[in-house]
């Protein structure tokens, strides 16, 4: 029955279809084809992309490079409740930089070097809030690791003068512990990047009623010169995201406990002991004890 239909089916169509002319069956794909080459022809350009010069970007004497998407400078000043501050940010522009090439690069087995960042087109003033900053200057030193194949950032020198800050001038130089915990450095051959590296803290008295700081956006670090493209970033990047994240973390947790709960589950069934006898209705009616 169903060969038959499309037997009649088949007909039908050829039958209907051969009435129509040629070029009238074959029109409509051609006026769409030519409507689809017009449209193609005639796309609307793409927007352009707004170029912003807030960014720094620096390379030394003997190819230090350093790129950050916002360098900030900020203090946060105690408010009337405790705990609570109110935090003025003063962003540090590119276009501001006296030089890029400032500092120097390739000493002591090609890695160790400075990156000098001196904004001097001030003043810098806060988003919100009163002062103004006239220059801040910030050297960064590079150690080369030779023992163990690495470099580090060792120090890190911060000058900022204006009414801004206390005394209208700050100057201050992080390194040790400080420097180790925010870990920035890699391997000889790899570059350091980081979103958001940690931000760096000074407190101008004990109780901290004045707090003074920088932090980075999308800093990037390499003391060497990329032997197969100079100037530019190597491709081998060490990351600051850990290899094992919080949501990696979590997963790996939820995903044991799970498990433990399911092999704990089999392992009691597996345990279970069924009965290998039966009452004979015949014989004598089982006894079974408490122990068994």
């Amino acid at each position: 029955m169903k060969f038959l239909v499309l037997i009649l089916a088949f007909v039908v169509t050829s039958v209907f279809s051969s009435d129509l002319p040629a070029e009238f069956i074959h029109q409509p794909v051609e006026l769409e084809d030519a409507h689809i080459v017009k449209r193609q022809a005639t796309q609307p350009p793409a927007p352009k992309k707004e170029e912003t010069t807030d960014y720094t970007s620096v390379r030394t004497k003997g190819g230090c490079k350093l790129y950050a998407a916002n360098v900030t400078f900020f203090k946060k000043t105690q408010g009337t409740e405790q705990g609570k501050y109110e935090t003025l940010e003063i962003q540090l522009p590119g276009t501001a930089l006296k030089s890029i090439n400032d500092g120097t690069c390739g000493t002591g087995g090609g890695r160790n070097g400075t990156i000098i960042l001196d904004y001097t087109e001030g003043p810098f003033k806060p988003t919100k809030g009163s002062g103004q900053l006239t220059e801040v200057k910030l050297t960064f030193n590079i150690t080369y690791r030779r023992a163990f194949g690495w470099w580090e950032l060792s120090e890190l020198a911060v000058v900022a003068t204006g009414d801004f800050v206390e005394k209208g001038n700050f100057s201050q130089t992080f390194n040790g512990s400080v420097m180790r915990s925010m870990a920035i450095g890699a391997s000889k051959i790899f570059s350091y990047a980081c979103g958001q590296p940690p931000t760096i803290y000074y407190s101008m008295d004990e109780k901290k009623t004045t707090v003074y700081g920088l932090k980075f956006k999308n800093l990037q670090i390499q003391p060497f010169e990329w032997r197969k493209s100079a100037g530019n970033f190597t491709n081998d990047v060490d990351d600051c995201v850990p290899f094992f994240s919080i949501g990696i973390w979590m997963f790996l947790i939820v995903a044991a406990v799970l498990l433990l709960v399911i092999f704990f589950g089999i392992g009691m069934i597996s345990s279970l002991k069924t009965m290998d006898r039966f009452d004979d209705p015949k014989g004598k009616p089982l006894v079974i004890s408490a122990k068994e």
